[in-house]
Formats: C-alpha cells, sequence, structure tokens
C-alpha cells in the first residue's frame, strides 16, 4: 500500500511539473510572455523662423534679399536614419523612415531599439536610394512615412518622390506671388548632420527636439532671392545651381536638444 502511494506521489508531481514547464498553469491559463526592454528615441521636430513661432498661412517674414514671404508648407521625407557615437562609429536604424509635415502636425519620428552609448551628432538623409525611390509605392502600409496617401510626396506621373517640398507666396512689387520648391530626383537627396551629445541608457524613453530654422532655407550658406534668382522648381537638371544653394542652406537648418 505504501509502494502505491509513493508511486502516485511520484506521477502526480511529475505531472505538475510537466504543466508549469509548458508555460501552463493548474487551471489551464497561458503563462505570459516575459516582456522584453526596449530603448525608443523619439525626434519631436519643431519649426521657427529665426526664433518666431511659424503659423503655416498665416506669419510673414522678411528675408535678408528682402523678400516677405509667408510659408504655407515645409515637408520632407528621412531615411538611413542612424546615431553618430564619440569615435565616429554609427548606429544604424536599419529599415527606419520619416515624414514630417509642419502644417499637418506631424512632427514625430519614433526610432525602436536605439542601442546604449554616448553619441555626437545625428545623421539622416533627406531623400531615398534608388530602389526605394523608384519602387512600388502601394507596398507600404497606411500610416507608414512612404504612403503616398499619408505624405502626399510622389511623383506618380513621373516615378519617385518628392524628399522635400516647400511652398508658400511672396510680395513681387506688391503683388502676391507663390514660390514652390520640390526638391527631387537622386542627384539632390541630402546628408543632414546635427552636431549633438547625448547618452542614451538601458530602459529610457527619450525625447529629442530637433529645431528647424525655416530662415535659413533662404539665408542659410547663401542668401536666396526669390526675386532674383528663381521662385518655383522640381528639381529639373537647368536648376542644378539654384537647388544646390538650397541643399547647403538646408543643411544648416537643424539643430537638436534633449527634452
Amino acid at each position: 500500500m505504501l509502494k502505491k502511494y509513493i508511486k502516485i506521489s511520484v506521477l502526480v508531481t511529475l505531472a505538475t511539473a510537466l504543466i508549469y514547464c509548458s508555460g501552463t498553469d493548474p487551471i489551464g491559463d497561458p503563462r505570459p510572455d516575459p516582456v522584453e526592454e526596449t530603448n525608443t528615441l523619439t525626434l519631436k521636430f519643431k519649426s521657427h523662423f529665426n526664433g518666431d513661432a511659424v503659423d503655416f498661412n498665416t506669419n510673414q517674414f522678411v528675408t535678408s534679399s528682402k523678400d516677405t514671404i509667408t510659408p504655407s508648407k515645409f515637408k520632407f521625407l528621412m531615411s538611413d536614419i542612424r546615431m553618430v557615437k564619440m569615435d565616429d562609429a554609427e548606429t544604424a536604424l536599419e529599415g527606419m523612415y520619416g515624414y514630417v509635415s509642419f502644417e499637418e502636425s506631424k512632427t514625430e519620428v519614433v526610432l525602436p531599439a536605439v542601442q546604449a552609448g554616448s553619441f555626437k551628432a545625428i545623421r539622416f538623409n533627406v531623400g531615398l536610394d534608388s530602389s526605394t525611390n523608384h519602387g512600388d509605392p502601394a507596398v507600404w502600409a497606411v500610416n507608414h512615412p512612404l504612403n503616398v496617401v499619408n505624405n502626399g510626396l510622389h511623383w506618380g506621373w513621373q516615378g519617385g518622390y518628392i524628399f522635400m517640398a516647400h511652398e508658400g507666396s511672396y510680395l513681387d512689387n506688391g503683388a502676391n506671388e507663390s514660390y514652390t520648391f520640390h526638391i527631387a530626383t537622386l542627384p539632390f537627396a541630402n546628408t543632414i548632420e546635427i552636431p549633438f551629445s547625448y547618452i542614451h541608457s538601458d530602459g529610457d524613453d527619450d525625447v529629442i527636439e530637433i529645431s528647424v530654422d525655416l530662415s535659413k532655407y533662404f539665408d542659410g550658406v547663401h542668401a536666396f532671392s526669390l526675386k532674383n534668382d528663381i521662385s518655383a522648381s522640381h528639381s529639373a537638371a537647368v536648376h542644378a545651381p539654384y537647388i544646390n544653394k538650397l541643399r547647403e542652406n538646408i543643411k544648416l537648418m537643424f539643430s537638436a536638444k534633449k527634452l
């Protein structure tokens, strides 16, 4: 009788052990999977014009070329986002894209799984590689930065994306005229580097504010005049000297701080 009792006890113990090893508790409920800790980093973009807030379609500003402008649109696509470490090594965020549109209040880009470490800069491209730029735009999900309904930055008639769009109006001898700059095509992609000393620790969900100074668009390296240079371009090759001026100016538009 004692042997029979011991045998039954051993069998019950083994069965209980098997239940727990299988991830199920004694009443049949699955045990929750362990939660994996991630390090997220949110880039929060904020626009201004030489320190003054920008209310799109409303505010007037004067450039160094004496152009009185009213910005109505400023939006761009980001790719190849990476953090630059103190030793110049890059932490690439594979497959990450961003879409920023100030007039639509789409101003946050969330970067998951950022490695802990000390960094000195943020780099990204305003533009896309050839295969992505000329690939099928229908493959992107509704809320993806490259979804054409989401961003409105795809040339259906020509193929490829507009990398950065800046539009508005300006006064020309008292008359209200429009300006439109659509920077696109592979030769006009732009690499932006924002110097920024930053330490990211395990488990931190940090927010970095990236300030975009719209005054630098026309007044960066070059003073750009809407009346004397050009007031519109869709990145035709003939406009390369003007677009390259703007590209150099754009590099100076960005600065960053941790919130």
